[in-house]
């Protein structure tokens, strides 16, 4: 099917603004009559107005900071303690779910004035904040202000984690009905649906990687630090990728610095060569997987 295939060469191209392909998959989705498709599209298109249907990979854990008087000293977006007892109540505070549409999220990361977005805690909480931290023996404790970080990071490998899943899906439709006509597929709606499950809202973890597909097998515990190139190396080598394709990147990251969130175009060149080798397999890693760990691997490279 025709429309199938522009979807996929539009994903491969990591130029192509996923919002507009998420359009074109709407219009599949409407073709076919796959309401689940569909509805999924909307969501990221629009945004996600029910947070329960936010999906996983839009789930994160903030860093809680604040600006707060103690004694004499001034502290300005510093780590603050949260003092309440009640495990529901404190990972409420800490939860970051994303629900804006993906055209607002793209935006951010080609827009990005800082390495960080915040959500500021209401007065009535933080006053209730200062209330129970005062009452635990710190009489003089005074907050200004607290806030929800999450790294600017975090929104690039949204959108990146949507490409890829999206990608696999596609590529999983084309590989198993790729030579039926439009009006045989939307006989396959069953199957085409337990594909969606498996590829787009099956999801592992809380987002920060996004594991699909049994021969994704990513080691996270090797931590990459800003501008330490040993660690990114360690990374991706960790991931599968080979020592060639590393020692490629390590030649070209530092000749050109993102602009506002925006890899330069020979980082961009490179991460959509990796991302076609995932797909034709000589990357062993599920396609999802690849595409978030290039995005968080690069993130943390670069400080977004």
């Amino acid at each position: 099917m025709q429309l199938i295939s522009d979807i996929i060469n539009e994903l491969v191209d990591t130029s192509k603004p996923v919002s507009s392909v998420l359009l074109k998959t709407k219009l599949l989705a409407s073709r076919l009559r796959i309401n689940e498709l569909s509805n999924w599209a909307t969501d990221e298109l629009s945004g996600y107005s029910d947070e329960s249907n936010v999906p996983n990979y839009r789930r994160f854990t903030s860093n809680i900071v604040g600006s707060y008087v103690l004694g004499s000293m001034h502290y300005k977006n510093a780590p603050i303690p949260i003092p309440f007892e009640d495990e529901k109540l404190r990972k409420n505070m800490t939860s970051f779910n994303m629900k804006d549409s993906i055209t607002t999220l793209e935006t951010m990361s080609q827009n990005a004035t800082s390495g960080s977005i915040s959500v500021r805690f209401p007065d009535n909480a933080i006053r209730l904040w200062e209330d129970t931290l005062r009452q635990m023996g710190n009489p003089h404790f005074q907050i200004i202000e607290v806030h929800k970080s999450l790294p600017m990071s975090s929104i690039i490998e949204i959108v990146s984690v949507v490409r890829a899943k999206l990608l696999d899906f596609m590529l999983k439709i084309d590989e198993q009905f790729g030579g039926i006509t439009e009006l045989e597929l939307k006989e396959k709606k069953n199957q085409i649906a337990t594909i969606m499950s498996q590829t787009i809202i099956n999801n592992t973890g809380d987002g920060n990687i996004v594991n699909t597909g049994s021969d994704a097998k990513i080691k996270a515990d090797i931590k990459i630090f800003k501008g330490d190139r040993k660690s990114l190396s360690d990374k991706l080598i960790s991931a599968g990728v080979t020592n060639d394709d590393t020692n490629e990147l390590l030649l070209i990251v530092d000749e050109d610095a993102p602009i506002n969130g925006v890899f330069s175009d020979k980082v961009n060149s490179w991460i959509k060569k990796m991302l076609s080798k995932a797909v034709e397999g000589t990357w062993q890693i599920g396609i999802g997987a690849a595409g978030g760990i290039l995005a968080e691997s690069l993130g943390k490279y670069y400080g977004l």
